[in-house]
């Protein structure tokens, strides 16, 4: 994604440009074995125990760690003085609990939905490359709501939020 999309100086932002649902997506993918399969494991909890989140939620929000980041971020200026104001930095949990800061607990959730999403796009997908497509998509403005009334059927996706939400648990419930 940071190879696609350009980020904006002058736009605070917690990764690159596309949406932290995307961002956070391409980071899953890179995951290993390991925290894959607890991903997974926790996106089926929470579809089981019906508490998921929409999908027109998870894609229009802001990443749940962002808030912190943010100020970790203004601590690290206000001690180490001016430095630069661009660029990437990398922070751990460790990170914020020595600044005294709490991580969002939305946080594994999100990370779970990203996994959970790139699962059943691939399995539902009629198109290998319908996260590119939509990646483009969405870096030409269109709204992830319009990309799937106007091409969630070419991607084997229902075209609604409401409908994505009830095909996305009932396929997860499959996979239980």
């Amino acid at each position: 994604v940071h190879g696609v999309w350009a980020i904006d100086d002058d736009v605070q932002q917690y990764a690159s440009g596309a949406p932290d649902w995307l961002d956070e997506t391409a980071a899953v993918l890179a995951e290993d074995p390991v925290l894959t399969e607890r991903r997974r494991e926790h996106i089926k909890e929470l579809v089981i125990n019906d508490e998921i989140m929409s999908f027109e939620d998870w894609f229009n929000m802001q990443h749940p760690v962002y808030a912190a980041a943010m100020q970790l971020f203004a601590q690290r200026m206000e001690s180490e003085g001016d430095g630069p104001s661009t660029g990437a930095y990398l922070f751990t949990v460790d990170d914020f609990e020595a600044a005294g800061l709490e991580i969002d607990s939305g946080a594994a959730d999100f990370y779970s939905m990203s996994r959970g999403f790139i699962d059943y796009l691939a399995a539902k997908s009629n198109d290998p490359r319908a996260l590119q497509l939509i990646t483009q998509d969405l870096k030409d403005g269109v709204s992830m709501d319009k990309i799937l009334r106007e091409r969630g059927a070419a991607f084997g996706l229902p075209q609604t939020f409401e409908a994505l939400d009830k095909d996305f648990a009932d396929w997860m419930i499959g996979q239980a």
